[in-house]
Formats: structure tokens, C-alpha cells, sequence
């Protein structure tokens, strides 16, 4: 049987995947975590380069994405609730923290928008749902992650297909 190289993963048994393969990448100086699931008990053909020419580009679409998700907040899409959510969830002093030194230019909500940090890349090799990969992004409260997120699904070639807030 033959076995897959996915970069960052290793060798994946094509004709015997496991349901979840779990690695770290840094991008942009932070740890991000990736999982790898599949819902077949045998890789598809060829997912092997699909999956390796996504990985190779997956950190040039983290830009993209902050576009999207500024976009959704600018036309009041679910972004905006994320945000709102932790404007009335964050003491004062938490706030200040996590905002650092304020940038009077932008508006309290945009700037925690700008402090999106993204933690985790899930990529669903044979999902039926019509994405490829979930983008998650959240903010650092006290340098841990929220359990709070914006997921944002994307198609193979890094495209935004939609965006959610989720716990």
C-alpha cells in the first residue's frame, strides 16, 4: 500500500488513515496548531499533493482571511458579535492590557479585531460540506487563547467561503 509525505504530518498509510493526524507549524512567529482529519478510512487519490500544495501556502492566506474577517465586521457580520462579546466580557484592566498602548486612529472594536491571533488550522481532506480547511482565530486574554473563535472555512486554494463565531 502506499504511504503519503504530508509536510509537517510525515508518512500517512493512504489505505489505512487514521480519523485525525495532529502537528505544529509557527506562522508569523506564533505556534499554530493543524489538524489533519479525514472521514474515509482510505485517502482519495492524489490527496496527498492536494494537502502538501495547501499546507505550502497556508500561511500566505492568514492576510487574506484577516481581509475577509475585517470586511465582515465592517458590514456588520459576525465579526461584530465576536467582538461586542468580549467589549462586555473584558474588565476594563483586561482590556487595557490586551490592547496594549491605543492606536486613537481606530476605534476600541477595531483594534481588538487587529489582535485576532490565529491559533489552529483543521484541514478536512475528503469533507462533503464544501470547504477545505477552518481557520480559527481568537485573542490572547493573559497570553492563553479564548475559547471563543472566529472559524473561518476556506476552500482548497485559500478562498473565504464563510465566517462563524464559535465556542
Amino acid at each position: 500500500m502506499s504511504e503519503y509525505q504530508i509536510l509537517h504530518f510525515g508518512p500517512v498509510n493512504a489505505a489505512a488513515v487514521n480519523k485525525r493526524y495532529d502537528a505544529s507549524v509557527d506562522i508569523n512567529g506564533r505556534p499554530v496548531q493543524l489538524d489533519l482529519h479525514f472521514d474515509n478510512p482510505q485517502a482519495a487519490p492524489g490527496a496527498d499533493t492536494l494537502i502538501n500544495q495547501f499546507l505550502e501556502k497556508a500561511a500566505s492566506y492568514d492576510g487574506t482571511i484577516r481581509a475577509a474577517i475585517t470586511e465582515d465586521f465592517d458590514s456588520d457580520g459576525e465579526a461584530v458579535d465576536f467582538v461586542r462579546f468580549f467589549l462586555e466580557d473584558l474588565r476594563p484592566r483586561e482590556l487595557k492590557q490586551l490592547l496594549g498602548h491605543q492606536e486613537e486612529v481606530k476605534s476600541v472594536p477595531q483594534q481588538l479585531l487587529n489582535k485576532l491571533e490565529l491559533v489552529r488550522i483543521g484541514i478536512y481532506a475528503d469533507d462533503k460540506n464544501g470547504f477545505f480547511a477552518v481557520y480559527d482565530y481568537t485573542l490572547l486574554i493573559n497570553d492563553r487563547p479564548s475559547s471563543q473563535v472566529l472559524a473561518v472555512e476556506v476552500d482548497d486554494n485559500g478562498s473565504v467561503l464563510s465566517i462563524a463565531w464559535e465556542n
